[in-house]
Order: C-alpha cells, then sequence, then structure tokens
C-alpha cells in the first residue's frame, strides 16, 4: 500500500515547499535537504514500480523524474518574491486582470498561488513564462467581457469534437501498432511503427488536453488563453526538419521547465539545446524503465533522444555545404530546390534511422496499448475483413 503512495510523494512535497518558499529561500541547505527527499522518493517509484498496470508505471516513472526537473527549477532558479502570475477579478461589468505577487501567508490566496506554481509546468498566466507576444488579456484596452453561454457552448462543442478524434485516432494507433510489423513488411512496417507512435502520443496528449478545456472552459467558466494548443501546424513536415519537429511540431507541455534549467546548467548556445535533450532522455528513459524494467530498452530510449541534436547538426550543415558549392549570394530556384530536396532527405534518413529506438520501447509500446479503448470504430471495421 506504501509502495503506490510514493508517486505522490514528490507532488505533495513540492505543493508544500512552494506555500512556504519565501521563507525556505532563506536557506540552500533547507532547500536542498528537501530536494534530495523528492529526489529520493522519485527514484524509489522509478526502480520500484508501484503498479501492476503498465500505464500506470510508465507515468509514474515519467512525472518522477519530471518532478526532480521541476523542483529544481522552483527550489533553486525562481525568485520567489520576484515571481508574478495573473490573477483575475471577474465583475459584473466584465474581467480584468491584475499581477498578483506572493499573497500573504495563511490565506486562500497563498494556496492558489502555490497549488498554480507547482503543477502549471507550462507557466501560462506567470510573467517569466509569458510569451513574446503578451497574454490576451493585456494586449487589449478593454476588459474582457464575460462569456455568455452560447460562448461556452460552442466551447463544449469543439472539446468534445476534438475528444472524439483523439479517441479514434488512439483507437487507430492502437490497432496499427497491434501488428507485427518489423519482420514482415520491411521499410513500410518501420514507418507505419513510427507514425502509429507518434499519433498515439499525439492523440492521448491532444485528448487530455482537450477534457481539460472542456472543464476548464466550458464547464468553469475560464478563459481560452489559459489553455493554448499543445502541438503545432503539421505544415512544419513539409520541410522534414529535426528542430522543428521538437520545436515547432511536438507539444510543448515540458518546455519551460527543461528550458529554464538547461539555461541555469549550460553557457548560451548550443549547450543549451544539448543539455535539454539530454534531461528530456533521462525523463523518458525513466518512464520506459519503470514500464518495462528492460535496462537494454531504457538504454535506446535513452540514446534516441541524445543524438537528436546531431539531425539538427547535420541538416545545418547539409544546407550550409550546398549554398557554399553553389557560391551564389542569391542562388537561383533550381539550387534551392536541390538544398530543399537534400535537406529534407536528409530528415527523412535520420528520422527512419533513429525513431525506431524509442518507438519500438516494450514500455512505451505496452502503455500504449494499456490505454483503455472500451469501444473502438478501427477494431468493429477490422472485424468485417
Amino acid at each position: 500500500m506504501f509502495e503506490q503512495t510514493l508517486p505522490f510523494i514528490a507532488p505533495a512535497v513540492l505543493f508544500v515547499s512552494a506555500y512556504f518558499l519565501d521563507v525556505l529561500y532563506r536557506s540552500v541547505i533547507i532547500r536542498s535537504t528537501i530536494y534530495a527527499a523528492i529526489i529520493i522518493g522519485t527514484c524509489l517509484a522509478i526502480f520500484s514500480p508501484p503498479f501492476n498496470n503498465v500505464l500506470l508505471n510508465y507515468l509514474t516513472g515519467f512525472f518522477s523524474f519530471w518532478y526532480i526537473i521541476w523542483s529544481a527549477n522552483i527550489l533553486f532558479i525562481y525568485r520567489p518574491l520576484q515571481l508574478r502570475r495573473l490573477k483575475r477579478n471577474k465583475s459584473q461589468a466584465g474581467i480584468s486582470y491584475h499581477w498578483e505577487k506572493l499573497p500573504p501567508a495563511c490565506t486562500y490566496e497563498r494556496v492558489q498561488w502555490a497549488w498554480d506554481l507547482s503543477v502549471n509546468y507550462r507557466g501560462i498566466g506567470w510573467e517569466h513564462a509569458m510569451p513574446k507576444q503578451g497574454y490576451p488579456p493585456l494586449n487589449t484596452q478593454l476588459g474582457v467581457r464575460v462569456k455568455d453561454f452560447n460562448h461556452r457552448l460552442s466551447v463544449i462543442c469543439r472539446q468534445v469534437r476534438r475528444i472524439v478524434i483523439s479517441y479514434t485516432l488512439l483507437d487507430l494507433a492502437q490497432n496499427i501498432l497491434h501488428t507485427s510489423w518489423r519482420d514482415t513488411f520491411g521499410w513500410t512496417g518501420v514507418t507505419a511503427e513510427i507514425i502509429a507512435t507518434g499519433l498515439a502520443l499525439f492523440s492521448f496528449t491532444d485528448g487530455l488536453h482537450g477534457l481539460s478545456t472542456l472543464i476548464g472552459v466550458g464547464l468553469l467558466g475560464g478563459e481560452e488563453w489559459m489553455y493554448p494548443a499543445l502541438f503545432g501546424r503539421l505544415e512544419c513536415f513539409k520541410r522534414m526538419r529535426v528542430k522543428d519537429i521538437w520545436g515547432r511540431v511536438w507539444h510543448d507541455l515540458f518546455r519551460n521547465g527543461l528550458l529554464s534549467l538547461a539555461q541555469a546548467i549550460a553557457p548560451r548556445g548550443p549547450a543549451v539545446l544539448l543539455v535539454c535533450f539530454v534531461l528530456s532522455a533521462l525523463l523518458h528513459a525513466a518512464a520506459s524503465y519503470s514500464a518495462s524494467l528492460d535496462i537494454k530498452a531504457t538504454m535506446w530510449v535513452f540514446c534516441f533522444f541524445c543524438v537528436q541534436p546531431m539531425g539538427v547538426i547535420l541538416q545545418a550543415y547539409v544546407d550550409v555545404s550546398v549554398k557554399g558549392i553553389a557560391g551564389e549570394l542569391k542562388p537561383s530556384p533550381i539550387v534551392q530546390a536541390i538544398r530543399h530536396g537534400l535537406v529534407f532527405l536528409a530528415g527523412v534518413v535520420f528520422v527512419y534511422t533513429t525513431f525506431p529506438w524509442a518507438c519500438r520501447d516494450p514500455g512505451l509500446r505496452k502503455a500504449i496499448l494499456a490505454v483503455p479503448i472500451p469501444w473502438g470504430l478501427t477494431r468493429s471495421l477490422l472485424k468485417h475483413f
């Protein structure tokens, strides 16, 4: 019974620490002791998976190591007296916002502040994570009007549609991954595994995000800007650049925490990118090990993320080399087409070569297949063929 509480120790300790963050910041020894306790608790959860369900063990390993990263940000990098978040004021006239500093202790506002800081991984609504274009409420001169029922109904309809699409795509991905592709279909099998794994991860993550948006905006009356899209546009795949796949297409749920810690560890420049991928490698390797207890598979997952910067460097080298060979300040359309084609080809080869290292991870595969699908359209159609 105690083992099943291990995954919740780190979040609970971090929440309490965030509540007393102004006091804890007076002593680095106390913060280091708390951080050591979080690391011990998370390592116990990673190396002794507490559940009989593979999906729960995968998520346990993933979020256990994530809290090692996230706790480092909150305990050592963020400055509590400098942190500010947008606070909503709702009245009959409309909705307005103001920047809220650390609230007084022993207040409900302090509890809300600490909770949002400890679980809001993207930093939405916080000044330190504000996008370049700013938050929508700050870009308007007038107060935000209270949304009527019709607006909330449209939000509910959009999110329900999004959840249904995610559910259907996950069902399709599971059925593709149920097939043994490796020895039967050659290169098409590898491609199917890569696409199906990406589709499963996308649909699972985006479906949960759609559900949270449905509850937060449609039912609880929150603002849509608080739930920005997780994933980028698929049109970024047209150039097949590795840096675009990770930087513009894939979800940014953990980017804020990874980037801030990487910038604290490494100097500016390419080293930050490398540290980000190493942290991501450790994060996914922890999930893989908790789900499968397979050291070899875990190492393949770790290597997969560590070599991703090589794909970025490879494509940049191809791009620069073609420009150097052409030797033109304004290359002709033919040279540009060749350059884009070679960069695209390098991306395809790199993805085809390295992505199976993660897609064939038994922990990830079993976790995907363990997601409950009570009724599947794809499964029903296959029964008729």
